[in-house]
């Protein structure tokens, strides 16, 4: 595999600590606040913690897909490759969010009815938890533009 980029670099661990605050975030919430079971707080965990690993992938299609468009001849075929993968991976991310809601929904049916009177059910706890998860990827984006400002103050080249 080739080196990651910069940006990819400091975009994977950003996701994983995002996604590890909102599974013990989401763990409290659920024994202290909702005081509900344990088994709501490891849905969510599980939902965070899959879709940021799905995350991680879509970092890893971002690199291929500029590394390609970079060998591409004209920036019309560039914009053009970009744009497609941006929509595969807003798909994707689409997809992900169904087959989380598919599985936790269909694990859910698993439990007894004991659960019911619960202010959250397993399934509605997993797909919130892969809602967070896919949060994840924003937040590392969004961070990127501060790490690049502490750069440049530290090299001396930001006003």
């Amino acid at each position: 595999m080739k080196k990651w980029s910069k940006a990819a670099r400091k975009m994977v661990p950003v996701i994983v600590i995002a996604s590890l605050v909102f599974a013990a975030a989401g763990a409290a919430f659920f024994a202290f606040i909702s005081k509900t079971d344990s088994v709501n707080a490891i849905a969510f965990a599980s939902g965070v913690v899959l879709l940021g690993f799905f995350n991680v992938f879509k970092v890893y299609l971002i690199e291929r897909a500029v590394r390609k468009a970079v060998t591409l001849t004209s920036p019309d075929e560039a914009r053009n490759y970009i744009r497609l993968q941006s929509l595969m991976r807003l798909g994707l991310t689409a997809a992900a969010l169904g087959v989380a809601a598919l599985i936790f929904l269909t694990l859910d049916k698993r439990f007894d009815d004991s659960h019911k009177h619960l202010a959250f059910t397993f399934g509605e706890s997993g797909v919130v938890g892969a809602c967070a998860g896919v949060i994840t990827f924003q937040i590392a984006a969004f961070s990127l533009r501060f790490m690049d400002i502490q750069e440049d103050e530290e090299e001396g080249d930001a006003p």
